[in-house]
């Protein structure tokens, strides 16, 4: 199995459901590529992807039922690993266990950069 970036287009106003299948579907018939031939589809999760009567992935369902769709795994991890930096970031013991434990694990780094999010 081998997976590949289909494409990668700008919306110029609106980012709904409808918008987003609209710029996927003109881009299936510009490369004469069939829906019937998509197998699934990654979200991140945002309800503009998965609304259930208007999300992208509602749409893409009406054209080719068959679809499975799936949520990136690295939303979920990126999440968990939040979590974690905040923690050992919350208490000057945290991070001096943090920092004695890269230590001793002859680690190149021994101090955590802060997470800002970023849309």
């Amino acid at each position: 199995m081998e997976e590949n970036f289909l494409f990668c287009k700008q919306l110029e106003t609106t980012t709904t459901g409808e918008d987003l299948f609209k710029l996927a579907d003109s881009f299936i018939k510009e490369e004469n590529l069939r829906w019937d031939h998509c197998f699934s589809v990654c979200s991140d999760g945002a309800p503009v992807m998965l609304g259930a009567r208007q999300g992208f992935t509602a749409r893409v369902k009406q054209v080719n039922p068959a679809v499975i769709v799936v949520e990136c795994l690295l939303n979920s991890v990126m999440e968990d690993v939040i979590q974690i930096v905040n923690f050992i970031q919350s208490s000057a013991l945290n991070s001096r266990l943090f920092n004695q434990m890269c230590s001793d694990m002859g680690s190149e780094y021994e101090h955590l950069l802060y997470y800002s999010a970023v849309r």
